[in-house]
């Protein structure tokens, strides 16, 4: 049963829940430009009734605010997350693939290969009318430098690309061990506060926006998982396995691969290999990898399914993506294939002196001479032949012609590529003559170099189209690139915007909503003004 002044408790109540309503108001309007920050809202009830041992029944006792909550749904946190991973995995692959379309377009153009190729094959046309001009001649070897000098420069900014990425993989993990130690402390700090009921709303909502970073490094599973004591914490997987746990969390950190574990022969020293601080093997190239990190680690690995030259278990398998490895291998089989049919040609004649081209091939390996190269075959003891069989060589007298060619495009790359320094010093040395018994005129080997631009040898089409349906490869992973990261983030601000359609804090209706809880102050206010009057009327002013 009531007491005489339970009317001043119902007002008191009303008093401290307006009151409670306006901070709440007055702390989602002062965050309105926060990011991450969720709107706020007074779980009020009315309190619990007493009962009257009258005819009326129960009396109202006022109202009860129970705790204040954040208006969140965890289903578009869950549905952002998700699509966030693939819109940062895209975001790297826009970026470089793009870079990379660059680079093979730009040189496709009157600054590029169709320029310097043209400019070589035209020389070699002059050539083939006056062989013996020594002008001709030192355009040729000249524009066959510039030609080689081209293939140097597209390794060296592939070799560029692969170098960054490696870098950017350290610096994303950095980034994901520091949310992760972050968020298992915020888990400890709501843990503790929720013990006892209540909601830490605010390190939730920072613990949230470690979660929407975190979701595009890497790619999450996250799943809130209930203590024994009543409070919550995130648990959170990579690649479906355990970043974060309550209070725990696991770290990653890199290890540079040797040079005996390249996944390629084309790779630069050093990669970096992924690892879990305590031990336990991170799978890189997890089917459930995605973010950034796998972004960078496609761009830098990718090799479009080649199988990689060291199975290592867990790190070995080859990566369903064109990315650096694919780009500099297809553009290394076309330097191999190009000095090979070149060198065939140009050394099965003579030079202007009449002496034998069979030891001085054209197009050449940087840094070795034609002794280096013999003396290479020899320690191998074995040589390939033109059609691919190998042979046993015992002796430096059983290399021929052949096995030089052949060591030379098993070898040359678009790194290492160049033209025979002998024919620079002294381009006397060119073969432009089968023989030169008809006189120093005669143009067949010139011819046959000549004609090599138009001999759909090179995968049944010409050395141009090689090059440009390597370029259309490029254009396409770029376009689709664009096109994914294009998709998936209009998709996310769609899902941004449904979020904040429940999250978000509304200028307008705070307003109302300030308003509305003034009022219920002041009323509050004047039910206790009103009582006071009573029973200043009931206690001073009775029976006076």
């Amino acid at each position: 049963m009531p007491n005489t002044f339970f009317g001043l408790t119902i007002g008191s109540s009303g008093l401290n829940a307006a009151n409670i309503a306006l901070n709440t108001t007055s702390h989602n309007i002062a965050n309105i430009e926060t990011e991450g920050y969720s709107r706020q809202k007074i779980d009020a009830t009315a309190a619990d009734a007493l009962r009257m041992y009258s005819h009326y029944g129960m009396q109202g006792s006022g109202v009860a605010v129970h705790s204040v909550k954040q208006i969140r749904d965890s289903y578009y946190d869950h549905k952002y997350w998700n699509n966030n991973k693939q819109t940062g995995e895209h975001n790297i692959k826009h970026h470089y693939t793009k870079q990379i379309e660059e680079l093979y377009y730009n040189e496709m153009t009157n600054s590029g290969f169709t320029k310097y190729y043209g400019n070589f094959c035209n020389s070699l046309d002059s050539l083939s009318a006056t062989p013996s001009q020594i002008e001709l001649r030192n355009q040729t070897i000249e524009g066959g430098q510039t030609l080689a000098d081209y293939f140097n420069n597209i390794a060296e900014n592939l070799m560029s690309y692969q170098d960054e990425t490696n870098s950017q993989i350290k610096m994303v993990l950095d980034r994901i061990n520091t949310i992760a130690e972050n968020i298992a402390s915020l888990n400890g700090q709501i843990s503790t506060l929720e013990m006892n009921g209540g909601f830490a709303n605010d390190l939730r909502d920072k613990r949230n926006t470690l979660v929407d970073e975190l979701s595009g490094l890497a790619g999450i599973s996250v799943k809130e998982v209930e203590s024994p004591t009543g409070s919550t914490y995130y648990d959170i997987k990579i690649a479906n396995q355990t970043l974060v746990y309550g209070t725990k969390y696991h770290t990653l950190h890199v290890e540079s691969k040797p040079s005996s574990e390249k996944r390629h022969d084309t790779d630069m020293a050093g990669l970096y290999e992924i690892k879990w601080s305590h031990g336990q093997v991170f799978d890189t190239y997890n089917g459930t990898l995605s973010g950034e990190l796998m972004g960078y680690v496609q761009i830098r690995d990718g090799d479009n399914l080649v199988a990689p030259i060291w199975p290592t278990s867990g790190n070995g398998q080859a990566v369903n993506y064109k990315g650096v490895p694919y780009y500099m291998e297809q553009t290394n089989q076309f330097v191999a294939e190009y000095a090979k049919q070149f060198n065939t040609i140009h050394m099965s004649g003579q030079d202007l002196d009449g002496n034998s081209t069979a030891e001085v091939p054209f197009f050449t390996i940087k840094n070795m001479t034609v002794d280096d190269i013999k003396q290479a075959i020899l320690d191998a003891k074995e040589a390939t032949n033109a059609d691919g069989t190998k042979v046993p060589i015992n002796n430096i007298t059983d290399i021929k012609s052949e096995h030089i060619i052949s060591y030379i495009s098993e070898n040359i790359t678009a790194e290492n590529v160049c033209v025979n320094p002998d024919l620079i010093q002294d381009n006397r040395k060119m073969g432009t003559a089968g023989t030169i018994k008809d006189g120093v005129e005669t143009p067949d080997v010139a011819t046959q170099l000549a004609n090599l631009r138009k001999q759909k040898t090179f995968r049944g089409g010409m050395p141009e189209e090689w090059v440009q349906s390597l370029l259309s490869v490029a254009s396409i992973d770029a376009e689709s690139a664009r096109d994914m990261y294009t998709n998936h983030g209009n998709i996310g601000e769609a899902i941004i915007n449904q979020r904040l359609s429940v999250m978000g804090v509304d200028k307008e209706e705070e307003a109302v909503a300030l308003v509305k809880y003034q009022h219920m102050f002041e009323l509050s206010s004047k039910v206790i003004s009103v009582m006071n009057e009573i029973y200043d009327r009931l206690i001073n002013q009775t029976g006076v």
